[in-house]
């Protein structure tokens, strides 16, 4: 069975269908769309300027989604001549930190905080897990002072954490926690990977398997994690089955996160 080309190049073999969009994609042209779409949010919500200081923390409960934006995120910034620094929050074999030194090329590795998010991954709900995460990024990064500190959030997890504050009645969390730049003490937290979707990052899981493959996933075992795998489904039954109406509630979103912008 011959392999269709990508329709993106016409050129390569294509590995990936974005059912979103209907395109067949090779592993280069998915990552340049990943990074144009990054692009767009960097500049759409003013998210970085040339020379930033940017800290991406490795998350424990997003270690590929992490890893994978810390070579994107670096791969952009190259050429603006920012500092980028990797702080990872769970253990990562000496293999993987090897590689990742080498694909992202970053400034700087901050070591010593690969176990603080441990307590918090056993145990505590989700809300309580992300307030000890901004708390503890806040404490860690105050005295580097960085211009941003990179969160590898998807436009699932976007649309996954607005649901899950938005069903325990917390509106507040659910808008802050889902804008492209929160702005928290004197810390600011992006999410460059706005418009990006979940599966095109697996996807690239290949393409940087080499980075993953030793890779311990940490075990997470938040105490509301039921709910959330049900609003990981929720989402999903929305794109497969009702893309409108899923297309609907995220157009909804981003006119939320933008209405500042048009003040």
């Amino acid at each position: 069975m011959e392999v269709p080309k990508c329709t993106s190049c016409k050129r390569r073999q294509a590995f990936y269908y974005r059912r979103q969009s209907g395109e067949l994609l090779c592993k280069l042209c998915l990552e340049r769309s990943v990074i144009k779409q990054i692009k767009r949010a960097i500049g759409r919500f003013n998210l970085l300027q040339p020379r930033s200081t940017i800290i991406i923390p490795l998350i424990p409960d997003m270690p590929y989604e992490s890893l994978i934006t810390a070579v994107l995120i670096s791969i952009i910034e190259r050429k603006y001549l920012s500092k980028v620094m990797v702080l990872p929050l769970f253990k990562l074999p000496r293999r993987t930190l090897e590689i990742l030194k080498l694909r992202a090329k970053p400034t700087d590795v901050i070591v010593d905080y690969d176990g603080l998010m441990e307590p918090w991954i056993r145990g505590c709900s989700f809300s309580d897990y992300l307030d000890a995460l901004i708390r503890n990024l806040i404490q860690i990064t105050e005295e580097l002072n960085p211009n941003a500190i990179v969160l590898p959030t998807t436009r699932n997890d976007i649309l996954r954490i607005f649901l899950y504050f938005l069903t325990r009645g917390d509106k507040i969390k659910a808008s802050t926690y889902t804008k492209p730049l929160i702005k928290l003490d004197s810390a600011n937290f992006i999410q460059p990977l706005y418009y990006v979707i979940r599966t095109d990052v697996r996807a690239l899981i290949i393409k940087y398997r080499e980075l993953l493959n030793d890779l311990e996933v940490p075990n997470i075992e938040f105490s509301d994690l039921k709910a959330l795998r049900l609003i990981d489904e929720l989402i999903t039954r929305l794109g497969l089955e009702n893309s409108e109406l899923l297309y609907s509630f995220d157009k909804a979103l981003e006119f939320l996160h933008t209405a500042s912008l048009r003040i």
